[in-house]
């Protein structure tokens, strides 16, 4: 019995390890064109200080719901992910990739997330986003200055 777990842990962490953090591709559909995204990304800052926030927030409307979101957070000088995600309602924090997503699958209309500077550091940030409309349309690769 215990041969068999310490198997599948092994198992489970080798894919685990395996996973991208980038979406090039969801459920083998390809990405929409970024100019006919019909919803609004906006944050409330691009400057970070040493334990700071940011708000980003996504928008859309009665007749363009989304499902899904997928936003990482990048400093725009070294363009590494930097950071991390409070929880808010409605998200989960996908901390190996320094991500944060929806929760659930019901249509939304407006989330708003929370990104959280490093203890350590200040610069300006920019998100890197994936809007889920349903299950074959999305538009990835979003980025928001």
């Amino acid at each position: 019995m215990m041969k068999i777990v310490v198997f599948l842990a092994f198992c489970s962490t080798l894919t685990f390890a395996e996973i991208s953090c980038d979406f090039d591709k969801v459920h083998g559909f390809e990405s929409q064109p970024a100019s006919t995204i019909p919803y609004e990304l906006s944050k409330s800052t691009s400057e970070y200080s040493a334990g700071s926030s940011v708000t980003l927030q996504i928008r859309g409307n009665d007749q363009y719901p989304f499902r899904g979101f997928y936003v990482r957070a990048f400093d725009v000088n070294t363009k590494s992910p930097i950071g991390a995600w409070n929880n808010l309602e409605g998200s989960k924090t996908m901390d190996p990739c320094n991500a944060v997503m929806q929760s659930d699958r019901d249509d939304k209309q407006f989330v708003k997330l929370e990104w959280k500077a490093p203890a350590e550091s200040s610069g300006k940030v920019y998100f890197k986003a994936l809007i889920m409309q349903d299950y074959s349309t999305y538009w990835s690769n979003v980025l928001v200055y």
